[in-house]
């Protein structure tokens, strides 16, 4: 891993389809949603405006009349790939893909 940080703006986040997958994925299943939107000037700066919040939904969140685009599937299946092609090496250096809790006990 390098030592300088980078970022990746929350525009492109949304825009190469991360910001979908990981409520589709991650934040659905639970009840939430991360919520992403443009600032008022405009679409140059795009910032997370907060989680929505519905976890005593017992069936969680979807994407309640959504049709997806070829776009969309072509994202996620890209990022699908990206995250198969790190476990290999997360396999070996660290023993697992999926980093674990641990808990130290003084």
């Amino acid at each position: 891993m390098s030592d300088a940080v980078r970022y990746l703006s929350v525009r492109d986040f949304c825009e190469l389809g991360y910001l979908l997958e990981a409520n589709r994925q991650f934040f659905h299943p639970l009840g939430l949603s991360l919520e992403v939107t443009p600032d008022d000037e405009g679409e140059t700066m795009w910032h997370i405006r907060g989680i929505e919040d519905y976890r005593d939904d017992v069936e969680g969140m979807v994407f309640d009349g959504v049709i997806f685009s070829e776009s969309d599937q072509f994202n996620a299946e890209r990022i699908e790939r990206e995250r198969r092609k790190k476990e290999p090496e997360r396999l070996r250096r660290f023993g697992w893909v999926v980093q674990p809790i641990t808990v130290r006990r003084a």
